[in-house]
Formats: structure tokens, sequence, C-alpha cells
């Protein structure tokens, strides 16, 4: 039997940080991962990228967590974006920040940063264990993790850094859940998160590939109308996806057990109905006998003008002194609240982050400390924790990482000097 002070289970960014932060305070450090490399699923971040933090205050970071963003604050404020910038600093790593705050590796690689942390897990001394399968795990004076191919290994502060369910090709299967779910916790039901967003309408196949920008959206939930920022999004075969769509995913993907969601796409958000009423007008006026089709594509993508006058019946062959007034406020509809209906999401295999998780009332936010096993610990996806886009969630994988990599090892030092107190 293999024995440790502290085991980390998964190699991902919170595990890796984890077991880097432990090794720097006590030895006999275990990395497990049921892959042959560590990192797989880091490798995908920020489409390659690695979008590893963002510039915003602590404040926004709290907010792009929703309702449970408050349990990050101790975690953020022990180990938050310059924190973490510094660590990789120190490495040899160098960055740039770009639209909306988010910050890249200079070179724009996510392999610059996993090299980054296996140097930081060879250098702390970390035995890294591959191909390692978990299959239970057993409660004991120490925690006893038994291995599929009949290994078995003890350790005195045992940490799950198992990821959620999102990139199963990555090996990112859900294992976490299901171990902490054996040690008695409570798993709040889980979801693809960060996900594209699947439509009933059949004229989105004919705006495959279109992106719209600077455009703002709402959608029903609860009775009640959500707005979105002012963003952008792609119409796929399936629906849509880009940032506007992907943020608000989780919340569309929890509304749907009730039913689809209705949608609308305000394509001039930054003009009033009464102001974009005057002006086509006047347009419709001026231009006479051509064509509304061509008119009209000056304020949309052209390719979304054969839809536009579908929905609204206009026929395209209609000229613009023959529009009537009805027919007009049909067109500015369409312009600020052009329909869809969410239907589903794509699968958890197209998610860029899974919602729900280890319940956070049974985790100590000041340790990551598991309230119903001494000396479990949680990180990362594996917490029910999961934001919008824009490095959000790598940040808080690697803070909560450290904290509980630090506590881990820190609450073993202080268990043999009160023991060694108590001998003397």
């Amino acid at each position: 039997m293999h024995s440790f002070n502290v085991c980390v289970l998964g190699a991902g960014p919170a595990g890796m940080m984890a077991a880097i932060r432990a090794a720097e305070i006590t030895g006999s450090v275990a990395l497990l991962d049921r892959n042959d490399s560590v990192g797989r699923k880091m490798l995908l971040t920020g489409n390659g990228r690695c979008n590893l933090t963002n510039s915003a205050p602590v404040d926004d970071f709290v907010l792009a967590f929703g309702s449970n963003g408050r349990f990050l604050r101790n975690a953020f404020g022990r180990f938050f974006s310059e924190d973490l910038l510094s660590f990789f600093q120190e490495r040899g790593v160098t960055f740039r920040t770009e639209r909306h705050g988010r910050v890249f590796p200079d070179g724009g690689s996510s392999g610059t940063i996993l090299q980054a942390l296996k140097d930081g897990l060879s250098h702390a001394g970390v035995e890294v264990m591959l191909n390692s399968d978990v299959r239970d795990i057993i409660r004991s004076d120490a925690l006893l993790i038994n291995l599929r191919d009949g290994r078995q290994i003890s350790s005195m502060k045992l940490l799950i850094a198992a990821g959620g369910a999102s990139y199963p090709q990555t090996g990112s299967t859900g294992d976490g859940f299901r171990l902490a779910g054996d040690l008695g916790h409570t798993i709040e039901p889980v979801g693809p998160g960060l996900v594209p967003l699947e439509t009933r309408e059949g004229f989105v196949k004919a705006l495959m590939g279109l992106t719209l920008t600077s455009v703002a959206a709402r959608y029903l939930v609860a009775g009640k109308w959500r707005k979105t920022a002012v963003g952008s999004m792609l119409f796929t075969h399936f629906g849509i996806s880009g940032p506007m769509a992907l943020d608000h995913s989780e919340t569309i993907a929890r509304q749907l057990g009730a039913g689809p969601v209705s949608m609308q796409i305000d394509m001039k958000p930054d003009t009033d109905r009464a102001e974009l009423d005057v002006k086509l007008r006047n347009e419709f006026q001026r231009s006479g006998a051509s064509l509304i089709k061509n008119l009209i594509s000056h304020h949309i993508p052209r390719r979304m003008v054969e839809v536009v006058l579908g929905l609204s019946g206009i026929p395209e062959g209609t000229q613009c002194h023959q529009v009537t007034s009805e027919q007009r406020r049909t067109l500015i509809t369409l312009f600020k609240s052009f329909p869809l209906t969410i239907s589903g999401t794509r699968p958890m295999s197209e998610a860029m982050v899974t919602w729900g998780g280890v319940s956070l009332k049974e985790i100590d936010p000041r340790t990551m400390e598991s309230r119903k096993v001494p000396g479990l610990y949680f990180c990362g996806e594996v917490l029910d924790l999961a934001a919008t886009s824009g490095g959000y969630n790598l940040q808080a994988a690697f803070s909560t990482g450290y904290v509980a990599g630090e506590s881990a090892a820190s609450s073993l030092v202080d268990d043999r000097c009160s023991q060694e107190s108590v001998g003397e």
C-alpha cells in the first residue's frame, strides 16, 4: 500500500494547484488522475488559448457566479488574479489583457500554462500517478483510496478535484460527484453550462455561420423577462451559440424543465422603437420604387433579410412606397424582438463547464474542507460553482485549489505540532 500525507484526485487546474501548494508546506504529496497525462481538459479552454483569469475586481467575479458567488469571497481573498498571474510569471509566463478584461498567455497557447504547472509539480516534489482510476474511498483512521487495478493508497488528507462532467472525451466524467456522494455529500442536480442552445425554428439552418454583433436579447424565465448585456451570437444548424447564448445557458437550461423558453433578439439595441419608426418611415418615403429587401439590408445582415421578410409576411418584391404603417411596425418588432424558441441545450460533451455539483452548504469556504468528513477537501468544478465566460471559472478553480491544498497541508502540520506538545 502506498501512503501519503496529502493525496489529490484529479490533475486539472484545481488539482495541480492544490498539489503544488500542499507540497510547498509538507512532503509526501500525490496527484492521481485516470488519464495518461495531466491537464487534458485545460488544453481546450478558451479555444485552446486558455483564458486564465480576468482583470475585473473581485465583486465582478462574485457576481459572475450568481447566488453561489459569495462562497468564493474567502478563496479570492487569499489567492486572486494578481496572485495567479504572479505564480505563472515566476515560472516565465507573460500575459496580455484583451477585450472585457480577459487575460491570456502571450502566444495564445494553453500549453504554456500547462507546462508551467507541470514544472511546478516537479519542482515541488509531487508524485504524479497517472492511469489511476479510483473505484471507491473508505473512511478509517486515514482515508483509503481503492483503485480499479487493485492498488490501494492511504492518505491523511484527501482532496477531490476530479472536475465536472463536461468534455467527457478528456476523461472528465463526473466521477467526483460519485465519490462525494458515496462519502455522504449532497450532489446538487448537474447540467451542461456555457453550452450552445437548440431552437425550434427551422430557419436557423439558413442562417448557419452568421454572427450578429452588438445585439441584445431577453428571455422568459418563470414568467419574467430577463435581459442580456449587449454582445455577440452565432447562428448554427441547430440553434445559437456565441458568448451571449453561452453565458445565459445555465439559467435557460434550468428553466427548460418546465418547457421551451421564449427568447427575443434585439438587433438594434441602441435605437428605441419610436426612433426606429421615424427613421424607417422617412427612408421608405425617400426610396420610392426601391425594393424593401434592398433597403432593410442596410439595417440588418443581408442573410437575415429573407427570414425577416418571411416572418413579416411582406413579399420580397414589395416596393418601399407600398409598405403600410402596419407592415413597418411589424418590421420594427422583428428588428427589436426577433423571436426564437429555445427547446434544449447541446449535450454535456459540448459544454465548457458543469453547473451543479457538491453542495456548498457542506463545505467550509475558509478551508474547502468537508463539514461531513474530517480530512476531506474539495476544489474546482466538482463544487456547485459555475460562472459566465471570461476567465472566471478557471480563476475559481485555481483559487479553491490553492486554499484546499494550503488548508490540508497546514492542518496536517498543526496536528503534528499538537501531538508533539502533548508528548512534551
